[in-house]
């Protein structure tokens, strides 16, 4: 692309609720909320049936925006390569070195100078991609999902909380997304890296790593998996989504794979059953053609 063509940075748009606290909660308490209060509340985070300008945005030439289909909270890349985030934040996923919640995009600190050119978010982490093909992780990481290599625990802190960017071990990675609890990398020659829950098989290995906690009873668990490995049976993938549990990528060839929870027929194979390993759905095979730069998307349930 030639510099007199290259895009110089857009502007960002947003609608919907703007009171984070309760975004992507089942609101089932069982106190009912004072009437009052909850008016209160609603005029000052009023849900935005229109697209509106932020204000904290109207200077910035914005070259990308990101959340996740899990996630309460956003994410915006500049031409520069800073980020912002802002949302919920009480497990550290907007990366600020806190568990505050922000209403307006904020600059992450731990990032500057990183040029970030892609990111992802799940339900309590964020993972971005920097111009150097690197790649930084912040927010829970119980099941592994920054994909740093390990889980901390101990009984004064039981959850592992990053609360400032730390360097992921993937190398010449091109682009990131992020389920509940896993996270895929896809690199620069199309290869897909996966780490986090397994429980589904949404890491793609062929396991969901399951195993008896209990010698004297049962208690079925499924160990996390914290550093990122190749999912062997793929290559020349030119795109990667997740859903909640799920995974779906598209390789140069406009083949799509899906695995991970199968249920309510979300993979595409006509039967509802987790796929612990990439499967090609058959339903395209021939009869519909999907380009490689198709855009590519998985949803929550």
């Amino acid at each position: 692309m030639s510099d007199q063509n290259q895009w110089s940075g857009g502007i960002v748009l947003f609608a919907g609720g703007t009171d984070w606290a309760q975004l992507g909660r089942s609101g089932g308490g069982k106190s009912k909320p004072d009437p009052q209060q909850e008016l209160e509340r609603q005029e000052r985070y009023p849900n935005l049936l229109e697209p509106h300008r932020l204000k904290a945005l109207l200077d910035v030439k914005v070259a990308f925006i990101a959340a996740g289909s899990a996630a309460a909270h956003c994410i915006v890349g500049d031409i520069n390569g800073v980020c912002y985030t802002w949302g919920r934040n009480e497990r550290g996923q907007l990366g600020h070195g806190d568990l505050l919640q922000r209403n307006i995009p904020t600059v992450v600190a731990g990032l500057q100078g990183k040029a970030v050119v892609k990111a992802c978010g799940g339900k309590h982490h964020t993972v971005v991609v920097t111009k150097d093909e690197e790649s930084y992780s912040f927010g829970l990481n119980t099941q592994g999902q920054l994909g740093i290599g390990s889980i901390k625990k101990s009984k004064n802190a039981p959850e592992d909380l990053q609360l400032a960017p730390i360097k992921a071990l993937v190398e010449g990675a091109a682009n990131v997304s992020c389920g509940v609890d896993f996270t895929a990398w896809l690199t620069k020659d199309g290869k897909v890296l996966t780490a986090g829950n397994p429980q589904y098989g949404q890491l793609g290995h062929g396991t969901n790593h399951e195993y008896n906690a209990k010698d004297t009873s049962i208690k079925i668990m499924y160990e996390p998996q914290p550093t990122p490995k190749v999912i062997a049976s793929l290559s020349g993938v030119k795109q990667v989504a997740c859903g909640h549990t799920h995974t779906i990528t598209l390789d140069d060839t406009g083949a799509a794979y899906t695995w991970g929870n199968g249920n309510y027929g979300k993979l595409g194979h006509k039967v509802q059953q987790d796929e612990m390993s990439p499967r090609q759905i058959e339903s395209f095979k021939g009869r519909i053609q999907v380009l490689p730069d198709q855009v590519v998307s998985a949803l929550g349930l």
